[in-house]
């Protein structure tokens, strides 16, 4: 049974002095939570292009009270198959940390991506030898400590 890696982004961003503890938590909380939108699923599905939301939207502005699955729907831009999917989709799927990071511009953007390419490495070594563990070290020149864990 593999072990999951509870080193998530927001962690790994606070353990190097880029995020607080509690910016960190926020991400961590609003990662979990906050779902994609059913357009931007739609979207990434291949399901709708921008413009058809962009449509999709100028219709919904003329009638808030309609959701805009059921317009896309009306519209005839998708099926209601397409649309079942897509909520199926969207109770599972939630915003990645990165995407909360970035939007919301709490690290500069140089700095993550430099944080980024060292946590896919932690990750990478983390996947090849499971007992591995990495820790921040101001003092390495990599900026990563790593030992045998003991589990």
């Amino acid at each position: 049974m593999t072990k999951k890696n509870n080193l998530d982004l927001a962690r790994f961003l606070h353990d190097r002095g880029l995020l607080s503890a509690e910016a960190a938590a926020s991400v961590r909380e609003r990662s979990h939570n906050e779902r994609l939108q059913i357009g931007q699923i739609l979207v990434m599905n291949g399901a709708l292009s921008v413009r058809q939301v962009m449509r999709i939207l100028e219709a919904q502005a003329e009638d808030p009270q309609t959701r805009f699955g059921e317009l896309a729907v009306m519209l005839g831009h998708i099926t209601t198959v397409e649309l079942e999917a897509a909520l199926r989709q969207q109770r599972v799927s939630r915003r990645h940390q990165m995407e909360i990071v970035l939007k919301d511009g709490l690290v500069p953007r140089r700095e993550l991506d430099a944080a980024t390419a060292k946590y896919i490495e932690l990750l990478e070594m983390s996947a090849a030898e499971p007992r591995l563990y990495v820790v921040p070290d101001e003092a390495s020149e990599d900026g990563l400590r790593t030992g045998a864990s003991g589990a």
